[in-house]
Formats: structure tokens, C-alpha cells, sequence
């Protein structure tokens, strides 16, 4: 990713935060019935805080991290939680030795008490960091990587199985874990399809569902494993990048088979139903 465009990646994250906890609280259903809408304070400390990125990993658990929303593009190390499906939330700061100049990507949650954020280093615009909390947010441990491009994404399948993707060197730099993010394997580069030239991943833009996981790129690729990160394949959406502008918003799957990919320049939908083998 390009540290320059941050803010900009940041608008390309999951949003429908809203949404997601009305799901919850209501049942789906509820949305099409056209139940009211509710508005909670996540109990942020800092002004101007958007949320970055959330996660749910049980139907009352909700994880989430901050970023800066007042333009100025500030590392922001805010994260907050709800147990209870929305009724109340806590909110703390991540504190690691690292994690003053960590500009977060996203949060990956196993349960209550679990989750994972990935960061790069604001300072040199590249690197990792992932940070590690068990007993829901209020004490952090920097999980030992080893040396990354820049971070993009981590997802945690499980308590157990995760998965990383970095920027390339040779292929992009995907590790996995079998141990909860003790220690970290890179998956063989033969296992990752080339890239093309002077491309690079971008923050967050990823999708997981069961053992499955997809990841666009800057230039409108997207690649997907089916085995937890093991192994890769590489299809072109049909959606083009210019220079630093990301050929793709968003990605989303309902199913392994089937998902949709967000063009930004064009402003329209492709759809997948072979799991992102071909774009329509």
C-alpha cells in the first residue's frame, strides 16, 4: 500500500457498522421491516474518531478501532468493545512499545476476550505490526513478526490458524500461524502468483468466509486461497488502476461461490459465482 494515500484507503473499509448492529439486535429481518435506528456512544476518549474497521466474531461481541477523522491522518490507537450486542461499550488504547507510530489496518477478533490488530509503522511508512489482547482490550503484547514490506491485513480463521499478506518482494508476503500468531511461516512464494508490475495490496480490503480468504490489489487483481493461506490463485476483475487510485473499493462474499467487487473509477459492481474465478 502507499503510506501517502492512507487516508484515502480509509474510506475504503467496512462501514455499515449501523447496519450490522441492528442485524443483531433485531434479526435481519428487522432491517426489511424498517425497525427505527439507533445510535450508540462507543465511549472513544479522543474527537473526530471514524471507525476503521470492526469485527464480530459471536452475535453480542463486537471489537472495533478508530482512525483519525479530522483529515489530518494521525495514527490513531483507539479500540473499543461491546459484549452485549451493543447495550454498552468499553473503550481503551492500545499501549505496546511500538504502537505510538502504529497506523492500525484492521482488527481480527476470535471471541470476547481475543483479537488481533495489524499496523504498519507510520513513521517509515512500511513494516508490521501486530498487536494481541486476551483479556478484552485492556493489555496489548506486539506478536514477533518477521520483517514485512508493509502490513496490509491479518484474519484469524480461529483461535489457532491466522493468516498475514504484506506488500511484495519477490511475491507477496503471506505467513500463516498454527499457534495463535507465535510464530509465523511464510507461505512458499511458488504457492503465490506473480504479481504485475508495481503493484501492492491495500489496507483492510480483504474478505474471509470458512477456510476461504480473498484480497484485492492496487491494480485490480484479486487473489484467493481456499486451504487458510496455504496455497493462491490470481484473477483479474476486469477493474483497472491509474497511478496511486485503487481499481477496487470494496469486496465482499456471501458464500465461497459468491461475491461482488466495488470499481472506485467506474462506479460499478462485478459479480462472481466460481469464487472470484471470473468477474461479470
Amino acid at each position: 500500500c502507499f503510506t501517502s494515500s492512507f487516508s484515502f484507503f480509509t474510506m475504503l473499509k467496512r462501514v455499515l457498522f449501523s447496519a450490522a448492529l441492528l442485524a443483531v439486535g433485531s434479526g435481519t429481518a428487522a432491517v426489511a421491516q424498517g425497525l427505527p435506528w439507533t445510535e450508540a456512544n462507543l465511549g472513544a476518549t479522543g474527537t473526530a474518531l471514524g471507525v476503521q474497521d470492526f469485527d464480530m466474531p459471536a452475535a453480542n461481541v463486537v471489537w472495533g478501532i478508530h482512525y483519525d477523522g479530522s483529515g489530518g491522518s494521525a495514527a490513531v490507537q483507539d479500540m473499543f468493545l461491546s459484549t452485549d450486542g451493543g447495550a454498552s461499550w468499553t473503550s481503551n488504547t492500545i499501549f505496546t512499545t511500538n504502537s505510538a507510530t502504529a497506523a492500525m489496518c484492521n482488527i481480527s477478533a476470535v471471541d470476547g476476550a481475543t483479537a488481533y490488530v495489524s499496523a504498519y509503522d507510520d513513521v517509515t511508512g512500511g513494516g508490521g505490526y501486530i498487536f494481541k489482547t486476551t483479556d478484552g482490550g485492556n493489555n496489548w503484547s506486539e506478536l514477533t513478526l518477521p520483517t514485512l514490506s508493509f502490513l496490509n491485513f491479518v484474519h484469524m480463521f480461529n483461535a489457532q490458524d491466522g493468516v498475514l499478506m504484506s506488500d511484495p518482494d519477490s511475491r507477496f508476503q503471506i505467513y500463516t500461524t498454527a499457534d495463535g500468531g507465535t510464530t509465523w511461516t511464510r507461505v512458499p512464494p511458488a504457492n503465490v502468483p506473480m504479481h504485475q508490475a508495481n503493484d501492492f495490496g491495500l489496507v483492510n480490503q480483504f474478505d474471509a468466509l470458512g477456510d476461504n480468504i480473498w484480497f484485492t490489489t492496487l491494480k485490480g487483481d484479486i487473489y484467493h486461497s481456499t486451504d487458510k493461506g496455504m496455497s493462491w490463485m490470481k484473477q483479474a476483475t476486469g477493474f483497472t488502476a491509474s497511478g496511486q487510485n485503487a481499481a477496487i473499493r470494496q469486496v465482499e462474499f456471501s458464500d465461497a461461490n459468491n461475491g461482488l467487487v466495488v470499481g472506485r473509477a467506474v462506479n460499478t459492481l462485478r459479480r462472481t459465482t466460481n469464487g472470484g474465478m471470473t468477474w461479470t
